[in-house]
């Protein structure tokens, strides 16, 4: 007998092809994400345009305000628009902070009881503030790496509003196991988030190099030259590994023995230094990229308060 609509949502697992249906039918990339992508050359009239944006939204416009009133910069109640703003933050971080503060929102995760929202944005924010860092050894933009980095993990969080019994099932066997959620995922249901996320990024119309990275990160393909979406793979895979170290890391004092916690960092969460050395760097100057992204972290992190 042919399963009902109603009994297909109920089935556990759920089939992948079930579930591409269901997160294909999200909403679109909100309006001022897309705005916010359109507006990241840094030419002027971009960054007009983006300021402009920005303000069309007075709750992106209070968390712009909010970051730039932070400690961090030490102007506590200072800064009063997004001009202001813009002088306090630096281009490159003021769009940083739009987009995450528009892809914060439109996402349901409070039927999970095992979702952790701060948890999954500040290691997304971590990937992406090291992506943007990684990506220029391949030449691509500070927007280009920051937007694949924060993104990258985005068929985790399309789970969790589509069906959060799965992801509760999958979460709960991660954690007993000891394992990582795509793993667990693997196991219990035979396909990967990843598949969700770059199926997502096709609804949202992202660039075709992007929805290869978010699908290839994990296991980026090796031995042969790669394509530039091959190399963003690489880019994705590293940083996603390295903010497993890097939101570990105490602020003061600065750990000296980071080479020993990269080494672990690479049986952990499996770390393949074959993707390293395809984007041309290896241990020192991973290490050497860690404490500048861990103070861009710090500032960006005022946005999950």
């Amino acid at each position: 007998m042919e399963l009902t609509e109603h009994d297909k949502a109920l089935a556990y697992p759920p089939a992948l092809d079930t579930l591409i249906r269901r997160v294909t039918e999200l909403p679109p990339l909100p309006e001022v994400a897309q705005a916010i992508l359109r507006f990241g050359d840094g030419s002027e009239a971009g960054l007009r345009g983006l300021c402009a944006r920005i303000q069309q939204d007075p709750a992106l416009t209070a968390r712009v305000l909010r970051v730039s009133n932070s400690p961090f910069y030490g102007l506590q109640g200072s800064v009063h628009t997004l001009d202001d703003a813009m002088v306090v933050l630096g281009s490159a971080t003021l769009r940083a902070i739009a987009l995450t503060g528009a892809l914060i929102g439109p996402f349901e995760t409070a039927r999970s009881a095992h979702f952790d929202v701060r948890r999954f944005w500040r290691h997304a924010l971590a990937s992406a503030v090291l992506a943007q860092r990684l990506g220029q050894s391949i030449a691509a933009t500070p927007a280009v790496g920051f937007t694949a980095g924060l993104l990258h993990q985005i068929g985790v969080l399309a789970l969790c509003t589509v069906d959060a019994r799965c992801f509760d099932r999958i979460a709960q066997r991660a954690d007993s196991a000891h394992v990582s959620f795509a793993r667990a995922c693997r196991s219990e249901c035979d396909w990967e988030p990843n598949q969700l996320g770059a199926a997502l990024a096709r609804r949202w119309a992202l660039p075709d190099t992007w929805c290869a990275a978010m699908l290839e990160w994990r296991c980026p393909p090796a031995g042969r030259q790669l394509k530039s979406d091959r190399q963003l793979a690489d880019v994705v895979h590293v940083s996603d590994r390295l903010a497993h170290l890097l939101v570990g890391l105490p602020a003061e004092p600065w750990p000296r023995d980071l080479a020993e916690r990269l080494h672990e960092q690479q049986s952990r969460h499996r770390l393949e230094m074959s993707a390293v050395e395809r984007i041309g760097l290896d241990t020192p100057r991973l290490l050497s990229l860690l404490r500048p992204a861990a103070r861009e972290l710090e500032r960006l992190e005022t946005l999950l308060h």
